[in-house]
């Protein structure tokens, strides 16, 4: 299933949804200061298994710095992902990684989608976002499946956004500043899908008060 439509769904039932080490002297002496363990990186998107489970690769991607959405809600990565969005206000080239993982529930999906889809599920899509000091590159693609959808590989964007709204954030990419996610979700339930308003995708969404 492409992953564009799998994110209108989520929206739409949401209602569109180096700690480093320090020497210190003593008595003449440097002694090795303690510090937490910092998380890593995680794999780059070349070197994600496609023969893993979703469930089972979500674990360990939760172990790393990804930013990880399930069900359209964040649980990993959030001080990753703020620390990529103010570097890129500096204008700072970097790359960000981040997962999507989905379950399906029959409660908020027609019976006969879920009927129909069920063994399918759980998915799980792993993305880079990278910056370049001007534009941004997305590239998403299904944790089991070698390459992205065309759509999907290396998509430029001009805009990271984030926004907070009565249900949702949201860091999202778009082509103009001006572009809302009142307006993004408008366009998804209404008849009417008008292309300047398809160019967009959601990174991360969290819950207000996380």
């Amino acid at each position: 299933m492409n992953f564009k439509a799998i994110l209108r769904t989520a929206a739409a039932a949401l209602l569109i949804g180096g700690i480093a080490c320090g020497l210190a002297a003593c008595t003449g002496k440097a002694e090795l200061s303690e510090a937490p363990a910092k998380a890593d990186a995680g794999p780059s998107l070349a070197d994600i298994p496609t023969d893993k489970s979703a469930d089972e690769l979500l674990a360990e991607l939760k172990k790393t710095d990804y930013v990880v959405t399930e069900d359209s809600v964040c649980t990993n990565g959030r001080e990753k992902l703020d620390e990529f969005m103010e570097a890129c206000k500096r204008g700072e080239p970097g790359v960000l990684r981040y997962a999507h993982y989905y379950t399906l529930d029959p409660e908020r999906c027609a019976e006969e989608y879920y009927e129909r889809e069920k063994g399918n599920y759980p998915q799980l899509f792993v993305g880079e976002l990278e910056f370049d000091g001007s534009c941004y590159y997305m590239t998403i693609r299904k944790s089991d499946e070698q390459e992205p959808d065309p759509r999907e590989n290396r998509a430029k964007y001009a805009c990271f956004k984030h926004e907070i709204d009565k249900t949702l954030e949201y860091y999202y990419l778009v082509d103009s500043e001006e572009i809302t996610v009142a307006e993004l979700q408008h366009q998804w339930l209404s008849s009417t899908l008008l292309p300047h308003y398809d160019r967009c995708h959601f990174v991360a969404m969290f819950k207000p008060e996380a």
